[in-house]
C-alpha cells in the first residue's frame, strides 16, 4: 500500500512565514528601544492622560497638530518636570549633610545612640515591663537592634548616593520622554487608527479595551497625587508635633519624595528622627520614627488603591495587586502599568466570554 502524500497549503506557509518575520522584527525592536522603554511608557501614560486637554488646545489653534503638541509639550514641562527637577535639587542639597550623620551612625555612632534610647527614663520602664512577654528573647542594643539599623541606615545611604549617580542618565530619560511625548501628541490619533485596523476587534470590543486604557490611566495617576499630597500632610503633621523645623516645606518634599520607591518619605522623616535624637529629644524621637514608619511611610498602601478603585471602577485587589506587583517589576512606572495590565486582562477575558457565548 503507498501511503498518500499531505498537500500543504501554499498559503498557510506564506502566512507562518509573514508571522514569524514579524515576531523576529519585533524582538530586534524590542532590543532597540529596551533602554527607552520607560521614557515610551511615560509619554505614553502622560499623553493619554491629557490628550483630551491637547484636542481642546489643537481646536483653539486652528487645528494645527504640531503647534498644539509642542504648546503641550511646554506644559508638562513646566507642570511636571521643572517641579520634580526643583525637588531633586532641594534634596541634592540635604543629602550630603545627612550623609554624613549616617555614615558616622552606620559605623558605630548607633551604638551610643540606642543605647541611651533603651536607658531613657520613659523607654526603660515600657521595656522592662515587656520583658516578660519575649521570655528569652535577647532586647540588648548589641545583638538585636544595632545589626537591623545599620542594615537599614546602609540601604538609604546606597539608595540616595545611587540616585545622584545616575541623575545625568535620568536627564537623559527625561529629555528622551519629552520628544517621544511631543509625537505622541502630534501622531497619536494616526497611530491610533492605524491599530485599529490591525487589531481583529469589533467597534465595541474596542471601545471597551480603550476606555478601560482611559479611565484606568486616569485614575491611577489621581490616586498617585492624592496618596503624595496626604503623605505629605501627615509627615509635615509629625515634623510639626516634634517641633522640627519647617513642617510646611518638609510635608511638601515628603510629598514629592512619596513617589520614590522603596524609601519614599523616609529620605526626609528618617534625618528629622535621627535629629531629635542627636538633639536629646529622645521621646519625640521615638514619636517621629514610629509616626513616620507606622502611618507616614505605610498609610499608601491602604489609601491609594482606595482612591484608585473609586475613580477607575476598578475591584481594589486588582488594584492593589496590580499596583505592588507592578511597583516591584518594573519600578515606579509599574505602579500604573499594573493596575492597566490586570484591568485589560480582565476586559479581554469577558470579551473571550462573549464570543464563546456568541459562538454557541
Amino acid at each position: 500500500m503507498i501511503p498518500t502524500r499531505t498537500v500543504i497549503d501554499g498559503s498557510l506557509v506564506a502566512s507562518l512565514l509573514i508571522w514569524s518575520v514579524l515576531l523576529a522584527f519585533l524582538a530586534l525592536i524590542y532590543v532597540i528601544m529596551a533602554p527607552f522603554m520607560t521614557s515610551l511608557g511615560w509619554a505614553l501614560i502622560i499623553g493619554i492622560a491629557t490628550f483630551p486637554l491637547y484636542r481642546r488646545l489643537r481646536s483653539r489653534l486652528g487645528g494645527n497638530d504640531t503647534k498644539a503638541a509642542l504648546v503641550m509639550m511646554l506644559g508638562v514641562v513646566l507642570t511636571i518636570i521643572v517641579p520634580l527637577s526643583g525637588l531633586i535639587y532641594l534634596l541634592s542639597l540635604e543629602i550630603p549633610a545627612t550623609y554624613t550623620v549616617l555614615e558616622r551612625l552606620a559605623s558605630g555612632g548607633a551604638r551610643d545612640l540606642l543605647t541611651g534610647i533603651v536607658n531613657h527614663p520613659v523607654v526603660a520602664p515600657w521595656l522592662a515591663r515587656l520583658q516578660p512577654f519575649f521570655g528569652q528573647v535577647d532586647l540588648t542594643v548589641t545583638d538585636s537592634v544595632l545589626p537591623a539599623v545599620k542594615q537599614g541606615l546602609g540601604f538609604i545611604l546606597g539608595y540616595t548616593t545611587e540616585i545622584l549617580k545616575n541623575s545625568l542618565m535620568q536627564i537623559f530619560k527625561v529629555v528622551v520622554m519629552i520628544v517621544i511625548l511631543t509625537f505622541v501628541y502630534r501622531d497619536g490619533e494616526r497611530i491610533r487608527d492605524s491599530l485599529r485596523q490591525v487589531i481583529p476587534l469589533t467597534d465595541p470590543e474596542w471601545e471597551l479595551l480603550t476606555g478601560t486604557l482611559d479611565r484606568v490611566i486616569s485614575a491611577v495617576l489621581f490616586g498617585v497625587f492624592f496618596t503624595c499630597v496626604v503623605q505629605g500632610t501627615l509627615g509635615g503633621i509629625g515634623f510639626w508635633f516634634t517641633g522640627l523645623p519647617t513642617p510646611i516645606l518638609f510635608g511638601v518634599l515628603m510629598a514629592g519624595c512619596a513617589i520614590i520607591p522603596a524609601v519614599g518619605t523616609a529620605l526626609i522623616w528618617v534625618p528629622g528622627a535621627i535629629a531629635l535624637f542627636l538633639q536629646g529629644e529622645t521621646v519625640y524621637g521615638i514619636i517621629m520614627l514610629g509616626w513616620g514608619a507606622g502611618v507616614v511611610g505605610s498609610i499608601d498602601n491602604v489609601i491609594r488603591p482606595i482612591f484608585i478603585s473609586g475613580r477607575g471602577h476598578i475591584p481594589i485587589l486588582v488594584t492593589a495587586l496590580g499596583g505592588l506587583g507592578g511597583l516591584i517589576a518594573f519600578g515606579l512606572i509599574g505602579l500604573v502599568t499594573g493596575p492597566i495590565l490586570l484591568s485589560i486582562l480582565i476586559d479581554l477575558v469577558t470579551i473571550a466570554g462573549k464570543r464563546n457565548e456568541a459562538g454557541d
